[in-house]
């Protein structure tokens, strides 16, 4: 079968995004297709706010006009991308990697058997490039452009670039048994996935605020980070940011389940800063053991709190 002939460009920003939407709520019939004509994604499903989102189209299922989105099991990128993780980095665990596969839970016990032996950091890596070749694999095959250039290049480049490698004990404890080595990751202890609509503004106010370092600098990706953590902010695909609105000041997105705490030196430094880059540190504060801490809002309404260690 020959493939279709490349009608419309389509950035791997793009792409990614629309594969962890379906990869993140599969069970909860999350979807997602891309227009052939010009590469626009569209997603469906019970987490999509119907009043910021343009709806699924009625005739997606046209396989002619638009292409649905495979998940992670079409992609093959199930248990045959763990063995082959085994081969290359622990052949000395294939057979117990074999064993986790056969019972219940395995997953699971994959990832417990790759934490005891120091290999998580080298699983992620592989993972997702595993996972990267897959997706732009198939969106060649469905005659999309997608351009060499990447997200997941540059990160690799600009993590080889960085002097903090936290994960060299990770490394050296996959060498044991015969093992080939590992590869040296070089990964915060702890991180946070931005998505922006305003990228220059949002990462701006997150280096000022938290005093993180930019190691990386992209037109779709910048990632800023400390001695412990990593904050990497993407933004959103052109067609979904044209859809969201965002008011000045901004307003508090609270219908979320997750709430994240960054520590800082002052707290009446981090609400001088905010309020300079478009933010705000709200007045209220609490103590807990050992902290003060405050409510803050980033300039595109996510509500976010600081701690300032206690004296």
């Amino acid at each position: 079968m020959s493939k279709p002939k490349p009608t419309a460009t389509l950035p791997y920003s793009e792409l990614a995004f629309a594969y962890e939407w379906i990869s993140g709520g599969e069970q909860g019939g999350n979807t997602s297709c891309i227009r052939r004509s010009d590469g626009k994604v569209f997603i469906a499903g019970d987490a999509v706010d119907e009043d910021e989102m343009e709806p699924m189209p009625d005739n997606a299922g046209n396989v002619g006009l638009y292409a649905a989105l495979p998940n992670r099991r079409d992609l093959g990128l199930g248990t045959a991308v763990a063995r082959r993780f085994a081969d290359e980095f622990a052949p000395q665990l294939r057979e117990a990697v074999d064993d986790a596969f056969r019972k219940r839970g395995a997953w699971r016990a994959f990832r417990n058997l790759l934490e005891s032996h120091g290999l998580s950091d080298a699983w992620h890596a592989f993972e997702e490039s595993a996972a990267r070749t897959a997706l732009i694999d198939w969106a060649r095959e469905e005659g999309f452009q997608v351009p060499d250039d990447s997200d997941a290049a540059a990160v690799s480049d600009a993590a080889d670039n960085d002097a903090d490698n936290d994960a060299d004990d990770a490394t050296a404890g996959a060498t044991g048994g015969g093992a080939q080595q590992a590869p040296a990751l070089r990964l915060a202890a702890a991180g946070l996935f931005i998505y922006a609509k305003d990228l220059a503004r949002l990462s701006s106010f997150y280096e000022a605020v938290l005093g993180l370092a930019r190691v990386h600098d992209a037109a779709d990706l910048v990632i800023v980070r400390g001695p412990r953590l990593e904050l990497l902010l993407h933004a959103l695909p052109p067609a979904i940011a044209a859809q969201i609105s965002i008011e000045t000041p901004p307003v508090r997105r609270e219908d979320t389940a997750l709430k994240f705490f960054f520590t800082v030196p002052s707290l009446a430094a981090a609400a001088a800063l905010a309020a300079r880059q478009g933010g705000e540190v709200l007045d209220d504060e609490w103590r807990g053991s050992g902290f003060r801490m405050r409510n803050a809002i980033d300039p595109e309404g996510n509500i976010f709190q600081l701690r300032e260690p206690a004296a």
